[in-house]
């Protein structure tokens, strides 16, 4: 920088003409720097603002990716401006008592400018962490509001719901006719029915009951033993599921096919008038099942499904359809066939069954679908006429064979409809 009196001379003899701007070196500005100084420093020594300079490198980097490798090379190349010197030299400024003064003095303002910045800076952080830290106070007592809110929710609804599961148990065990436990027994076999209603009650009470459990635990806080009650609330539950659906799987599997028999026998009736009597039908609620309370076994009676039709020919026919399903197409046949359904001639009558019994324990989905056929014109007394089972697409006003009281009733065959006589 020279002597003292060199400096004290050169000021005197610039004092006069004003300061003397001598060329510029390169350095990086770090008083103004975002990053590195770079942008800053090219700026003073270009002698343009230096938001143009920042502007242009970030036109650049979309441009070209290679501009970012490009400023770390000119951050490593470039000095930094650390001495009152170079720093004037960076600004292009003589160096002598005047300069040095007001370099000094602008970087003293500087500091004094980052000192308050800082400190505003700290107040503002430490303002923002309070706000912050009162608003997850707040938003952590509202979780735990809502939390025991759910955890009483929770708790009734799991209570109502066990003791609608106990309710409805109850209800199974003592309340349930015998024709429906017959028809349950048919459908579950071979496994036993009370098996199948053990596993459904634990099927469905165990989650409302650990639900329960946990609403309770949080309320009442019972942290100790809550991981090991639902680890193995959850193991139970999942064996019971697991053996659950291998149950479902294996009645869906054994069903998987279906099959059909069918009988047409002609019925050689030299009146035009077909009488048939419906025999045996047993007294119970359910649409298609009924049991023999006779029997500690409860057999199952079954509703076949009746229908009239027109036929091609001028004799009266009937026709028997046996449906079931099995494992195979064969085993499905197999099952129709042992399906029995009786029917009789007497006294110039066609007796028929209103019902009919399953061949085994095991229920295959049997159906019988009794068909009678009856040529243009010809008449029909039904007799004893059952209410469930019926066709009524055979009949040309349904709503009057819905509303008759009569069990005999006697029909007339025209265009492949019933009409009432």
């Amino acid at each position: 920088m020279g002597t003292p009196d060199t400096i004290i001379e050169e000021d005197t003899q610039e004092s006069t003409t004003g300061r003397t701007i001598v060329r510029r070196k390169l350095y990086r500005d770090t008083e103004y720097a975002m990053l590195g100084g770079v942008a800053s420093g090219l700026a003073i020594y270009i002698d343009v603002p230096r938001s143009v300079i920042r502007l242009f490198f970030i036109l650049l980097i979309f441009a070209f990716g290679s501009t970012v490798f490009f400023y770390i090379i000119l951050w490593i190349v470039i000095p930094k401006a650390v001495t009152p010197k170079q720093k004037m030299e960076m600004k292009g400024e003589r160096i002598n008592v005047s300069n040095i003064e007001k370099n000094i003095r602008d970087t003293c303002n500087n500091v004094k400018k980052n000192s308050r910045l800082k400190r505003y800076l700290a107040q503002l952080e430490e303002n923002l962490t309070h706000l912050f830290n009162n608003v997850g106070n707040i938003a952590c007592r509202m979780g735990k509001a809502a939390l025991c809110l759910l955890s009483i929710g929770g708790m009734v609804i799991g209570i109502f719901a066990l003791l609608a599961t106990g309710i409805i148990l109850f209800s199974a065990i003592y309340n349930t006719p015998p024709h429906y436990l017959a028809f349950a027994r048919h459908i579950a076999y071979p496994v036993n029915i009370w098996i199948v209603l053990v596993l459904g009650t634990l099927l469905f009470s165990i989650p409302w009951a650990l639900l329960t459990y946990l609403s309770l635990s949080h309320l009442l806080n019972w942290h100790k033993g809550r991981s090991s009650v639902f680890i193995c609330c959850s193991i139970t539950w999942g064996i019971v599921l697991i053996i659950s659906l291998t149950m479902a799987g294996y009645h869906l599997f054994r069903l998987a096919s279906h099959s059909h028999a069918e009988n047409i026998v002609q019925i050689h009736d030299s009146d035009t008038t077909l009488n048939v009597m419906f025999e045996n039908a047993p007294d119970n609620n359910l649409l298609t099942a009924g049991s023999d309370s006779s029997s500690d076994s409860h057999t199952l009676h079954l509703t076949p499904n009746i229908r009239f039709r027109q036929a091609s020919g001028t004799t009266p026919e009937i026709s028997i359809e046996q449906e079931a399903r099995g494992l195979t197409k064969a085993e499905a046949l197999k099952n129709a066939n042992r399906i029995e359904y009786p029917y009789r001639w007497k006294n110039d009558t066609l007796h028929l069954k209103s019902h009919f019994n399953l061949p085994d324990p095991q229920w295959h989905f049997e159906e019988i679908t009794v068909t009678i056929f009856l040529p243009e014109g010809y008449r029909i007394n039904l007799l004893n006429l059952p209410q469930q089972g019926i066709d009524l697409r055979s009949f040309k006003n349904r709503h009057k064979f819905l509303t008759s009281k009569y069990k005999n009733r006697q029909y007339l065959m025209e265009q492949d409809k019933l009409i009432e006589i």
